[in-house]
């Protein structure tokens, strides 16, 4: 529902993840569920029998506030923490972090066979990455090393993440969000290559040391001069069809708009006006005066 106009990327990664969604939610980093504490149990036998990775964090109950005695709304119920609560946040321990470093990696430029090699249940997450990159793959001596190193973030904001990494040997820095090319990545102050990892999330190579690590949201100039064109137009078109229109308006609403006015007439001298004039007299009038 929050996304109604699905990225073909996005469709991809979920078509081929459709299944149990054990493993969508250990690559999305969907550590916690809100449900009722009942289905811990079911969630380890029908997901995760062998690992049984659920368990619940915390149990809580859902009563009403304080001070409200008959509840009508949600605003009036609140969550109190409860031993054995009917409600829960479960937590599935076998959730990717939300940055990891890598000492194995595995380049995987064709789509389809990543995302295929993502779905089966022997390819495990934790242990490999996938790269959409010809990198050079990792030493042998390096690539069965258990502990890469440590990452930790220093901020988290919309569009800047800074991380500082502490790499034991060469690796890739995987960050659990989603990959996209307005996303810039530096190290240590310079610009590196932003890697697109196991297909959808982003990731960036380093060397072996420590290392600040920083994603920007950068997107292109471009994109936004376009938009203020389209804008511009679109408000200078909108002032001229009301321009047009009230003009026409005022035309049409204008009692001399489709009477033309007649020419002003001359005002009469007092020797032609009408009431100036004498009736003109009849023959016996003019005989008997004589």
């Amino acid at each position: 529902v929050q996304m109604p106009r699905v990225p073909e990327d996005m469709r991809a990664y979920r078509t081929a993840l459709n299944g149990p969604p054990l493993r969508l939610w250990q690559l999305t980093n969907t550590r916690h569920l809100l449900t009722a504490a009942a289905m811990a149990e079911p969630l380890n036998q029908q997901l995760d029998p062998a690992q049984r990775r659920f368990r619940i964090a915390t149990a809580f109950d859902i009563v009403p506030r304080p001070g409200v005695s008959q509840p009508s709304r949600i605003e009036d119920f609140t969550a109190v923490p409860k031993t054995n609560g009917q409600f829960a946040i479960i937590e599935f321990t076998g959730a990717l972090p939300r940055a990891k470093l890598y000492s194995n990696w595995l380049s995987a430029t064709n789509d389809d066979a990543a995302l295929k090699q993502l779905a089966d249940p022997a390819f495990d997450p934790w242990k490999q990455l996938l790269v959409a990159a010809d990198l050079p793959a990792p030493k042998s001596e390096t690539a069965t090393n258990s502990a890469p190193g440590e990452v930790t973030f220093k901020s988290y904001a919309p569009k800047k993440i800074v991380l500082e990494a502490n790499a034991a040997v060469p690796a890739v820095l995987l960050l659990n969000d989603k990959h996209h090319p307005a996303w810039k990545v530096f190290v240590d102050g310079q610009p590196a290559t932003l890697l697109r990892c196991n297909y959808l999330m982003r990731g960036v190579q380093l060397a072996a040391g420590r290392h600040e690590v920083e994603f920007r949201y950068e997107p292109s100039l471009t994109t936004l001069y376009v938009s203020f064109a389209a804008l511009a137009f679109g408000i200078g078109l909108i002032g001229y069809l009301a321009a047009t229109r009230d003009k026409g308006n005022a035309q049409a609403e204008s009692p001399t708009a489709s009477i033309p006015e007649k020419p002003a007439q001359p005002a009469p001298s007092p020797s032609q006006s009408p009431s100036a004039e004498q009736p003109p007299k009849s023959r016996d009038q003019r005989r008997k005066r004589r």
